[in-house]
């Protein structure tokens, strides 16, 4: 069975009300004018200082100029960002579908290495970065579900 997409935008405000491991933001609108969102899986400290961590990023990304000594001293305190664009064509329906799960263990896990890991990294996620196309795919998969087609 496939969700559709306000299914999957559901599932993942329950997940980001219930852990404090989860954060989802809006990141605009689709063509149809849907709503689309980035959603921020880490550790519990991470995401409670997430703006804290982009504004860190950003310096080092964009000031070539930070002095040695003081650049060293921000390192210890940034943090790894890893972006993950799923679903950009309709057809490609398994990232979208497989996010819920990928993120409730991400949040849920008493696993050291997975908890290791959330320390070190903030996981970003377009829960589907075609809502407008999964929903018509996930509409015609509906309409020919258990039929000969």
């Amino acid at each position: 069975m496939l969700i559709d997409y306000s299914q999957l935008i559901e599932y993942l405000e329950i997940l980001d009300e219930a852990s404090p491991r989860v954060t989802m933001r809006e990141a605009g609108l689709t063509p149809l004018g849907r709503k689309m969102y980035i959603l921020f899986v880490s550790s519990e400290d991470n995401i409670a200082g997430l703006d804290g961590l982009r504004e860190i990023n950003e310096r080092l990304a964009m000031d070539p100029d930070i002095p040695d000594v003081e650049r060293d001293a921000i390192m210890e305190k940034a943090r790894v960002f890893f972006l993950a664009t799923l679903s950009m064509h309709s057809g490609e329906v398994g990232p979208s579908q497989a996010l819920p799960i990928i993120a409730h263990d991400f949040a849920t896990s008493t696993d050291p290495e997975i908890l290791g890991w959330l320390d070190d990294v903030v996981y970003m996620a377009i829960p589907c970065h075609n809502p407008d196309g999964m929903d018509m795919t996930v509409e015609h998969y509906r309409k020919y579900h258990g039929t000969k087609y």
